[in-house]
């Protein structure tokens, strides 16, 4: 959720940006650390199998998300009702310790 929730803010706050570049910076801040600790997930075959299809041009992907017609504010909508949520769970996740700090290996740091 988190990466979907970044995407959409990428999307609403750089509108220059293609729709690759959004997923890639979205990945960077959320699911990069999680699949990098992972011996059992091999980012690169799966992104690739992903990325093609948010290669396509911005129009067109808006187009393809698009619900009730007003695309941008579905987005906006979207990101304000599980921005909360997912800073909710974060908070919960840090104070059982299972945040991305157990993530880090041999003195990492979160980029």
């Amino acid at each position: 959720m988190d990466f979907v929730v970044e995407l959409f803010r990428n999307l609403l706050e750089h509108p220059e940006w293609f729709t690759i570049e959004a997923c890639k910076d979205a990945y960077g801040k959320t699911l990069k650390i999680w699949f990098e600790r992972q011996e059992w997930f091999e980012p690169n075959n799966t992104l690739c199998k992903v990325y093609p299809a948010l290669s396509t041009d911005r129009e067109k992907f808006m187009e393809a998300i698009e619900g009730n017609g007003d695309v941008m504010g579905d987005i906006k909508k979207f990101c304000s009702i599980f921005t909360p949520l997912i800073k909710e769970i974060d908070k919960f996740l840090a104070s059982s310790g299972s945040d991305k700090s157990k993530l880090l290996i041999d003195g990492g740091e979160v980029s």
